[in-house]
């Protein structure tokens, strides 16, 4: 591989990979090496996030005497690694259809393919940095030299992000392969948001079933086939460390092997065939006696369909709300099975939270309307009233959004071993809350409506773009935390009386904002 060429690859994949950044950085006047580096300044800056987040807790566990919840730990990274993986790959290789760009230039399939890999790194390795860290600590812990904890920890972190980028690759350039993706490309990308979507919710729920910890330990049960990940690093020169060695290496240098062979060789071809445009399906016959609200949701469900929207909607939408939410629940051992009546509203309340966590710029009801791009103004000219056209698509909106929050907190009710009453509580304010988050996020997109975009990440940038999404998500959480804490408090000690000034200041508060924009709606649509 030439490294000159392989280094212009990766610069223009990065601008791909990030067009909402790119154009972010583009409209500030930046170009050329100034605008790669503000990219990667902005991964930085997301890794440096999280590592704050998580590698403050890490650093007062001794984890070389804690193998299991090591394993946890390395466990909930490979679900969000694979989960994030899946997305980045299809995203980078599949949806950025850029390679008849590069067909007339000098570049092999090889460098191609680490660069657009490489780039899948960069944008997965912000989530999982900590796991890095949780690497190196752990031989430092164990009384390793420092300089060769440091050498050990980073080869089994890259080892690590091989397997898992493997295992990912594996499954989506195996599906996008076959017939059916040819055939059928939207109904490829739903399996492959419905694997790792169901991958990190099945996963992170079977690991909760399994994360008791008794009161004499304090410890946790050990995940048998991540210990060589463990034996490695804390006992590198015993025979389970130098057999884990062996079994990490032969894993990862076995499935990077069969990729070459099995993948690499036709990826062109692949990507290529990938890309063609597909014989149109039969025209479907028209449905009479449709009313309007049946056509308009028809046709908003239609604007759903890019795979893009869909991938990156799950990624910052879904996937980062729930990292934060089962690392905070594998930080000890809750169960709130005995709770009584009185802690409903905090339920209640922390149901409102959820919601404006998950609510941001990424989700449906914050780029709902600038999906229309030039049916927008077409819409306008017909003798058909905006408020009703756009109460149609803020409830359309407003329902996906609205189920989204109910499932999750369904898993944090099952999680957290919630009594049934606490996950209805939880359930009804995640609803309420979901509406009213929706009403801003609906008019900041009418407010920075953008109808000429190419690519929908383009969207997210309206604002302070992905890093944005992680500090307002970071700030909801700690600001969350803190009104819970001090609520649940008051409740504890006087619950009749805190749940009366609470209730009807979240009450006053609901009605304001309703108000508002009721107001909004009237003048401004």
């Amino acid at each position: 591989m030439n490294k000159v060429r392989l280094k212009e690859l990766v610069k223009v994949n990065l601008r791909y990979a990030n067009p909402q950044q790119t154009t972010q950085q583009r409209d500030k006047g930046k170009s050329g090496k100034s605008l790669t580096h503000a990219i990667l300044r902005q991964y930085a800056y997301s890794g440096l996030t999280f590592l704050l987040i998580y590698g403050v807790v890490m650093i007062f566990l001794d984890f070389s005497k804690l193998p299991g919840t090591f394993t946890y730990y390395v466990a909930l990274f490979s679900i969000i690694a694979f989960s994030q993986g899946i997305s980045s790959i299809y995203n980078v290789f599949f949806e950025s259809n850029d390679l008849a760009s590069f067909l007339p230039l000098p570049f092999s399939q090889t460098e191609i393919f680490v660069s657009k890999i490489t780039v899948v790194t960069l944008a997965t390795l912000p989530l999982v940095l900590p796991v890095g860290v949780l690497f190196i600590l752990t031989p430092l812990r164990a009384k390793i030299f420092p300089l060769l904890a440091i050498i050990l920890g980073s080869i089994v972190f890259v080892l690590f992000l091989s397997i898992v980028f493997s295992l990912c690759s594996f499954i989506v350039f195996g599906l996008t392969k076959t017939n059916l993706f040819k055939k059928h490309r939207q109904l490829v990308t739903t399996l492959l948001l419905i694997i790792s979507t169901g991958t990190a919710v099945v996963g992170i729920l079977a690991m909760n079933q399994q994360a008791d910890v008794s009161a004499g330990n304090p410890d946790r049960e050990t995940i048998r086939f991540l210990l060589p990940f463990f034996y490695s690093l804390v006992k590198p020169w015993s025979m389970q460390g130098l057999m884990s060695w062996g079994g990490l290496l032969f894993v990862a240098g076995s499935l990077l092997f069969v990729f070459a062979k099995l993948f690499l060789p036709k990826l062109t071809d692949q990507l290529l065939s990938s890309t063609q445009i597909q014989p149109s399906s039969p025209r479907k016959k028209l449905k009479h006696n449709r009313n309007l609200h049946q056509l308009l949701g028809h046709y908003n469900r239609q604007l759903l369909s890019n795979a893009s929207l869909l991938m990156q909607i799950f990624s910052n939408s879904i996937m980062l709300p729930l990292v934060f939410i089962v690392t905070f629940a594998f930080s000890g051992s809750f169960n709130f099975s005995q709770l009584d009546t009185d802690m409903l509203g905090v339920a209640f309340l922390g149901g409102m939270a959820l919601a404006a966590i998950m609510t941001n710029q990424t989700s449906v009801a914050a780029n709902v309307i600038s999906l229309d791009k030039q049916n927008f103004p077409f819409v306008r000219s017909l003798p058909l009233s905006m408020q009703v056209y756009l109460k149609e698509k803020f409830l359309f909106a407003f329902k996906i959004q609205g189920t989204v929050v109910l499932v999750l907190a369904l898993i944090i009710g099952i999680i957290f071993h919630f009594p049934v009453w606490y996950i209805l509580s939880l359930m009804l304010g995640g609803l309420l809350g979901t509406f009213l988050v929706s009403l801003y996020y609906f008019y900041r997109d009418y407010r920075l409506l953008r109808l000429d975009w190419t690519e929908v990440s383009q969207l997210f940038s309206r604002g302070l773009g992905n890093f944005g999404v992680v500090v307002n998500m970071v700030g909801t959480i700690f600001v969350s935390v803190i009104i819970l804490t001090i609520y649940g408090g008051i409740v504890k000690f006087a619950p009749l009386i805190g749940n009366s000034v609470v209730g009807i200041v979240v009450l006053i508060c609901c009605l304001l904002w309703l108000a508002h924009y009721r107001r909004i709606w009237q003048t401004k649509f």
